[in-house]
């Protein structure tokens, strides 16, 4: 029982057809899982520094906020010396 080379030649081409798409079908699945890996990590690390960000504006909103009623304060001292003043000035 003879195969012919012809025969042989397309079981081979064949052959090679399934390999390389199952190559390329686990290769896919591999970037697949690592593309995700990456994703999950990346999201992860973006959270981080949002909380972080988050924290940091809450204190500089205190810190302004402060700073206003500070210079509130000062203002309304600064009117009172100013009408004590006047009132000196003009006993």
């Amino acid at each position: 029982m003879e195969i012919p080379y012809g025969q042989i030649i397309a079981w081979a081409g064949g052959l090679s057809v399934v390999v390389s798409g199952v190559a390329a079908w686990i290769g896919q699945l591999y970037l697949s899982n690592r593309t995700e890996s990456w994703r999950s990590t990346t999201e992860a690390k973006l959270k981080i520094l949002e909380n972080q960000l988050s924290e940091k504006s809450q204190i500089l909103n205190n810190l302004i906020d402060v700073q206003k009623s500070n210079y509130t304060v000062s203002q309304e001292k600064r009117i009172k010396s100013i009408e004590i003043s006047g009132v000196m000035l003009t006993k």
